[in-house]
């Protein structure tokens, strides 16, 4: 039998009270209204992204900023496959709001049909309730075209014949890569690999891929070790391959992949890229809280760059709301998120 002794007790009686103030300070600091204010709790779930992943640390950060400004909201990151999981939750309302690429949301307001794999991975989702509120404060994906030297490529289409990886199966940058080979005629000709970055470095390296193909954030930590370790170098996707792609879909924007973004890379690259959209759904965040979401945001973009400062990106009330955004999806933006833009002189009309 354990034996408590009167100090043991005083122990535990000390840590019992400690525990409870500052379970106190926190209910009373963010959650509990002030004296004479009557302020009902609002529990809300942000679709994040992979755990570790700059979409889940980015939608926790931001979580949190809103719990700590905003009286009565509790948000809470939620840790997702990513864009296309993201999207069917928030259309739904299994989650209040989310990351979602331009692509996706895209489709799933106007499925057009018109987009291969994008097409078909929301094709079921109902995107009614579904509206933007702002570019997120994160890098877009950008497509990146890596190979070897020696391996003879110069372009997308010398991919024919060649074993090339994608990114892992069901990705968003898998589905990406799909599509744009098979609008360049050549996907029947490429052999394809369904690899997460760290296996598709370690295949390059072995011989046992041709190149890897895939949609993600600068810099990937895993081709910075391929870089470093192996005369890799990236293919540029300009030309008439980049005009065809931005001709044909709207939501690609085109982007520059600078030099010194990995070791040894001496030269600035063109590709695509794929911004990354703020969506909630409008039956489950009312008008006003996403008003003051943005606000507290934009505010505090200071404490939400500080959990990734070389991913999440300075974010003015301009960079929210492009006019090239405004223009392709006008009518997808939530009223309340027009009005705040519209306050800040930010809004294109």
């Amino acid at each position: 039998m354990v034996k408590v002794t009167r100090k043991t007790l005083v122990s535990i009686s000390v840590v019992t009270i400690i525990v409870v103030a500052l379970l106190s300070y926190v209910m009373w600091q963010y959650i509990m209204p002030r004296p004479g204010v009557t302020v009902p709790l609002h529990m809300y779930t942000f679709a994040g992204g992979p755990s570790g992943g700059t979409w889940y640390l980015a939608g926790a950060a931001m979580s949190t900023v809103a719990s700590k400004y905003i009286p009565g909201v509790i948000m809470s990151a939620e840790i997702t496959a990513g864009s296309i999981e993201n999207l069917k939750l928030v259309s739904t309302g299994k989650a209040s709001l989310g990351f979602v690429t331009l692509e996706f949301c895209y489709e799933a307001w106007f499925h057009t049909g018109k987009y291969g794999d994008i097409s078909s991975a929301v094709a079921a989702v109902k995107g009614d309730d579904v509206y933007v509120i702002g570019l997120a404060p994160i890098q877009p994906l950008y497509l990146q075209f890596i190979t070897l030297e020696g391996k003879g490529m110069k372009s997308l289409y010398d991919l024919r014949g060649k074993r090339v990886n994608i990114g892992p199966a069901g990705s968003a940058s898998a589905v990406v890569a799909k599509m744009l080979l098979s609008m360049l005629g050549i996907l029947g000709d490429v052999k394809v690999e369904y690899m997460s970055h760290e296996a598709a470095k370690d295949a390059l390296l072995d011989g046992r891929i041709d190149a890897t193909l895939v949609a993600g954030g600068l810099p990937t930590v895993a081709y910075t070790e391929l870089f470093s370790r192996a005369p890799a170098i990236m293919i540029e996707i300009s030309g008439d391959i980049l005009a065809k792609l931005m001709q044909a879909c709207p939501f690609f924007k085109e982007a520059t992949i600078k030099a010194g973004t990995y070791p040894n890379m001496k030269y600035d690259v063109k590709t695509i890229c794929l911004p990354t959209l703020i969506v909630v759904n409008a039956k489950a965040i009312d008008g006003e809280t996403i008003y003051k979401l943005l606000e507290v945001w934009h505010d505090h973009i200071d404490e939400i760059q500080a959990v990734h400062p070389t991913v999440i990106r300075p974010w003015s009330v301009k960079d929210s709301c492009p006019r090239w955004l405004v223009d392709l999806i006008r009518e997808r933006w939530h009223p309340k998120a027009v009005e705040f833009y519209k306050s800040k002189g930010a809004w294109s009309a």
